[in-house]
C-alpha cells in the first residue's frame, strides 16, 4: 500500500476548502464584507495548493502544470483587477471573467 505524500494531502485539503469556499460565495452579494473575507480565504487556499502542484510537478512537467500556472496568474489578475478599481473602469467584469477560470 502506498501512502500519500505530505504535500499532496495539503494540496487536496486546501483544494476541497477552496471548492466549498467558492461555492459559499457564489451565494453571497457581491462586495459584501463576507465575500471579501471568504474571497481571500479562497485565494490563499487555492494558491497554496497551485504552488503545491508547480512544485511537485518540478521535475516532470505535464501540460496539467501548465493549466496550473495559467490558473495562478489569472487568479492573481483577478485580485489586481479588484485591488486597482480606481484605475480600471471595467475591473468588475475582469474580475469576474478572471475568478471564473479558478
Amino acid at each position: 500500500m502506498s501512502t500519500i505524500s505530505p504535500l499532496s494531502l495539503v494540496h487536496i485539503l486546501l483544494g476541497l476548502a477552496a471548492v466549498i469556499v467558492g461555492l459559499v460565495i457564489f451565494g453571497l452579494r457581491k462586495g459584501d464584507p463576507r465575500h471579501r473575507t471568504l474571497g481571500w480565504i479562497y485565494v490563499a487556499c487555492l494558491l497554496t495548493s497551485l504552488v503545491g502542484i508547480l512544485i511537485r510537478g518540478r521535475a516532470h512537467p505535464t501540460p496539467f502544470h501548465a493549466y496550473a500556472a495559467v490558473m495562478m496568474g489569472c487568479l492573481v489578475t483577478a485580485v489586481l483587477a479588484s485591488r486597482l478599481r480606481t484605475q480600471m473602469s471595467d475591473w468588475r467584469s475582469w474580475h469576474a471573467a478572471l475568478m471564473s477560470f479558478s
